[in-house]
């Protein structure tokens, strides 16, 4: 949405406001959002805001806030990174891990961590050695993080493969010979950096290959517009950081490709889960030079996944 609409909604009064780091920023900036009616600021994917480069924001947005605000955090994993920012933002945060295949573990205090208690289906808290639900609202006032299993993310049903590339010189005449194979499906390549999502950007177009581009220091309008165009017809190849930039979720690619492997190995599933979410089936190709192999290993670890070496035929795998 415009800069200039979301003024207007703002300033004719919201009880809920969810936005990327940078809108959010600009709206307090701006004077739209007024922090002194704000109760409650809520990090949703923190893990996710981080490895697309919001730390900073995230700190800017902090400062302006109140004191006294509530503060909530929503993860898939909590890397080091995320638990930094947790312990300057929150003051001895109430911790609720949801996993329904292992015993719950809730935190009081920061540094302490809690008994374990018996599995229950619903997050729990620590009350008289029982299992209860926990109600946000009775936490109202105390910071409440919340570590959650992704249901809708999965491995299921993606054909997984690597192209053992060597060098990381050699991964562009890689992805320039597989063109013609991504250009008759979707196609998402990944990337580690916004500034190498450009440079591949223009090395596959100097080479007359039709590709578009998004990452986070795009406007919402231009994002909007590449998103539109990937969706419906051509450019049929996205390349983007990792993850896809807030906001914005892709059911249609069938293939997705790591032209840089993810760090850390969590990452992995957000990627490929965009090829394979609610049964819709995909492959997975990994580039890997030497230096990854290591890398390669962890995350087939981390998962329990195999992979093989790409297939001749890999776009009999795609029809």
């Amino acid at each position: 949405t415009s800069v200039r609409r979301d003024q207007r909604i703002l300033q004719n009064g919201v009880h809920t406001v969810v936005g990327t780091p940078g809108r959010v920023y600009d709206m307090l900036r701006r004077g739209a959002l007024r922090p002194d009616g704000i109760k409650m600021f809520v990090l949703d994917e923190l893990d996710e805001m981080l490895s697309n480069g919001f730390k900073d924001k995230i700190h800017e947005i902090f400062k302006l806030l109140p004191s006294e605000i509530q503060v909530g955090v929503i993860s898939a994993a909590m890397p080091p990174e995320a638990l930094e920012v947790t312990m300057k933002l929150m003051k001895k945060p109430v911790i609720i891990q949801e996993k329904r295949d292992e015993p719950m573990r809730v935190q009081e205090k920061r540094g302490e961590p809690a008994s374990v208690q018996e599995k229950c289906d619903e997050p729990v808290r620590v009350q008289e050695k029982r299992c209860e639900p926990v109600s946000v609202q009775e936490k109202r006032g105390k910071p409440v993080i919340v570590q959650e299993e992704r249901d809708e993310l999965t491995l299921e049903g993606i054909k997984q493969f690597y192209v053992n590339v060597e060098k990381e010189e050699w991964k562009l005449e890689t992805l320039s010979d597989f063109y013609e194979t991504l250009s008759t499906t979707r196609c998402i390549v990944f990337v580690n950096t916004g500034r190498k999502v450009d440079w591949l950007t223009d090395k596959m177009r100097s080479k007359n290959h039709t590709v578009s581009a998004i990452h986070g220091d795009m406007d919402q309008t231009t994002r909007d517009i590449i998103m539109r165009e990937f969706q419906s017809s051509s450019p049929q190849v996205l390349i983007t950081t990792d993850p896809l930039v807030p906001g914005i979720d892709v059911h249609e690619a069938s293939l997705v490709i790591n032209y840089d492997l993810p760090t850390p190995p969590e990452n992995y599933l957000h990627r490929m889960g965009r090829g394979g979410r609610f049964g819709r089936k995909g492959v997975a190709i990994n580039f890997v030079t030497l230096d990854d192999a290591r890398m390669l290993a962890d995350i087939q670890k981390f998962y329990n996944a195999s992979m093989e070496e790409v297939p001749s035929n890999v776009a009999d795998l795609l029809s």
